[in-house]
């Protein structure tokens, strides 16, 4: 048994490109916002910092003017500077330089020439990295017109807490405007693949009644197969079904098994309707069929499949059919359908030279060509079908005393026949 081809159609297949690209630009906006947001917070958070410790020690440092000793005040004012509530979330330390690099407070802090020269040769504080502190350097102007910088060390780590929860809303922000991209897509794509579904099916159905026709047209030359084309396609769909293939496969069969006969256009009526026995030649222009419907069908776009199937429907498994001789798989699988539904319902109907068969009857012959004429794996799925009810017998039932049994469900009038 085949299983069902699995295939996204293009509308799904556009709206799942467009939500992975979708979710990429999300992500990596979002990691662009996050990365511009964190630089300007850290901004913030360090001028601020900077500010606030300028302000408090602007009066201190106007008073220690040039010289080199510190008044308990002033280190107190320092301390206190330093050990600011409002700074100590995120500052581990604070550093007084003179315009030198010479450290004022505390007085065993590291020389820093150049990051003070540094600072007092920009307008903007300065940042320097050094594992986990970052250090910002930056000028203070007293009003005695002394000149000190400052240098503050915040952690990277509580930086770092503050950043990931900014980070965590930026995510959530960009998943909720995403979520409501995708659920927007989803409705636009389901929508759009229902209309596109049902205008399928009017048009699937338009090309079915058109074949119907043409079916008709070729059954009503033989009043003994009327209603024949359109039995062994509904036989086709019903086997081709129970194969578990894909429904466009299924339906390309059906319209195979619609028109398998088309070439039967071009057999003159002395060969068609002859009642005995054909000669070699007779038998070569009724064996031309399949490949006259083949060349009516191959200017029509888009149905080589249905094509290949008019085309090899009387090829056989061990390549005595015609018209290419074709062996086992070679043959087209919905030829392969097709072969199996035409003979059964050549052999269960009435011809001008015998009367139908039984089910029973036409089944044991199925079986005895199966692997030979006839796809073995075909035939038992067939058969299964019948004896399912999946399949029924489309014909006229034959009268009371001439009744014949069948499989499945009770025999029933085919509409077509």
């Amino acid at each position: 048994m085949r299983l069902p081809a699995f295939r996204l159609s293009f509308l799904w297949r556009f709206t799942l490109l467009t939500l992975a690209a979708s979710l990429f630009a999300a992500l990596v906006l979002a990691v662009a916002v996050e990365n511009a947001h964190r630089k300007a917070l850290e901004t913030d958070i360090e001028a601020a910092a900077l500010s606030r410790a300028s302000a408090e020690l602007a009066g201190p440092l106007d008073g220690l003017g040039s010289g080199a000793r510190i008044s308990d005040a002033e280190r107190r004012a320092f301390a206190s500077a330093a050990n600011d509530a409002a700074l100590s979330e995120f500052v581990t330390g604070l550093r007084i330089y003179r315009a030198s690099g010479a450290p004022v407070y505390p007085a065993s802090a590291p020389a820093a020439t150049r990051d003070v020269h540094a600072a007092l040769a920009t307008d903007n504080f300065v940042r320097v990295e050094s594992g986990p502190t970052v250090t910002a350097f930056a000028p203070v102007f007293t009003r005695g017109e002394h000149v000190y910088v400052l240098a503050v060390d915040f952690s990277t780590g509580q930086l770092a807490v503050l950043f990931a929860k900014e980070a965590r809303e930026v995510i959530v922000i960009a998943v909720g405007a995403l979520s409501v991209i995708f659920l927007s897509l989803v409705t636009l794509a389901a929508g759009a693949s229902r209309e596109l579904e049902r205008r399928r099916r009017e048009a699937r159905h338009t090309f079915v009644n058109t074949l119907e026709v043409m079916a008709d047209t070729i059954d009503l030359r033989d009043p003994y197969t009327a209603g024949h084309s359109k039995r062994v396609a509904v036989y086709s769909r019903a086997l081709a079904a129970a194969a578990g293939i894909s429904r466009e496969s299924i339906e390309t069969i059906e319209s195979g098994a619609l028109l398998h006969d088309i070439g039967k256009i071009a057999i003159p009526d002395r060969v068609l309707f002859k009642p005995a026995k054909l000669d070699p030649d007779e038998r070569r222009i009724i064996e031309s069929h399949p490949a006259m419907g083949a060349k009516l069908l191959a200017n029509v776009p888009g149905i080589d499949e249905v094509t290949r199937c008019v085309l090899h429907h009387h090829e056989r498994l061990d390549g005595n059919g015609y018209p290419a001789r074709l062996h086992g798989d070679a043959i087209p699988f919905g030829a392969r359908v097709i072969a199996v539904a035409d003979t059964f319902d050549a052999m269960t109907t009435d011809r001008p030279y015998r009367r139908a068969l039984s089910v029973e009857a036409a089944v044991a012959e199925l079986r005895r060509v199966a692997g030979t004429q006839l796809d073995a794996n075909l035939v038992a799925t067939f058969v299964r079908a019948l004896e399912r009810g999946d399949i029924v017998l489309l014909q006229k039932p034959a009268a009371p005393e001439e009744a014949e049994p069948t499989f499945g469900r009770k025999a029933e009038l085919s509409v077509t026949a």
